[in-house]
């Protein structure tokens, strides 16, 4: 019962169905577990279930603001470059301080041997 590999489902079933038997057959245990305490559990465990479904609500939302923002800010960096490559080149400083690689810094093609 109610080990990692259960469902909430199955759990709250389970409770649910010791907690009707023990009202229904009128058990009385003598370690004192009652009805109550299961329907208790059974309440406070669908809250749960229902506060985590909603913080993965909201932790997905913020994932996909996340990646929108870095995206809008990848576009931005590469607009960036692309101005200053059109203003000043792609060989000036101004294209290599927002991270371009200058053009005369960049390395030569090898050409391949012929065999």
């Amino acid at each position: 019962m109610g080990n990692s590999h259960t469902s909430d489902a199955a759990f709250v079933a389970e409770l649910e169905t010791v907690s009707r038997e023990l009202t229904a057959r009128k058990i009385k245990l003598e370690n004192g577990v009652t009805a109550a305490q299961i329907d208790k559990v059974v309440t406070e465990f669908k809250n749960r279930v229902a506060t985590i479904g909603g913080l993965q609500t909201q932790v997905h939302d913020e994932v996909d603001k996340k990646k929108a923002a870095k995206k809008l800010g990848t576009s931005l960096v590469v607009k960036a470059r692309q101005g200053a490559a059109g203003k000043f080149g792609t060989d000036s400083d101004e294209y290599a301080a927002l991270g371009g690689k200058k053009v005369s810094e960049r390395k030569k093609p090898t050409p391949k041997a012929k065999v």
